[in-house]
């Protein structure tokens, strides 16, 4: 059984490093109320999912959350690989999206690990984000053959 330590109010965490999912490579905290057990366990598979394609070798951090002050979102996602944090706004958002935003990040991370990225990376458009938009859907696409119920779930 998945063991989720809440935190304040509605914020859960999880971390892999604690259990042996994925050998530790990954932290998940929730700061969505209407992200379910099932929803979650959705997005923890697909993390682990996306470690092994990518072969991530370091930890990420990865927060749901619907207040974009507090994280400063102006898109759907961003990754910042100094505190290897991705953080994926959630509000209204069907869980199909939120895991291709989450892949999205990864791959990003990935590329930090591999030397990928020179800063600045172009925003919109250019190699780095054409690979990361690309990978991150099919990335979806494949997990989603095997668990289909990502593709009906919806995120209040």
């Amino acid at each position: 059984m998945m063991k989720l330590k809440k935190i304040v109010n509605s914020t859960m965490v999880y971390d892999s490093r604690k259990h042996d999912d994925a050998n530790g490579k990954y932290v998940i905290k929730i700061e969505d109320e209407s992200i379910t057990s099932n929803k979650f366990n959705s997005v923890k598979l697909f993390v682990e999912f996306v470690i092994k394609k990518l072969h991530i070798v370091g930890l990420i951090k990865i927060i749901l959350t619907t207040d974009r002050k507090k994280y400063n979102i102006k898109t759907f996602a961003y990754y910042d690989n100094n505190k290897s944090l991705c953080v994926v706004y959630s509000k209204n958002r069907k869980i199909a999206d939120v895991l291709r935003s989450i892949a999205h990040e990864m791959i990003h991370k990935h590329q930090y690990e591999n030397n990928k990225i020179q800063e600045p990376v172009q925003d919109i458009g250019g190699k780095i984000e054409d690979e990361a938009n690309a990978l991150a859907g099919r990335y979806v696409k494949e997990f989603g053959y095997k668990n289909s119920e990502i593709f009906e779930n919806k995120i209040v």
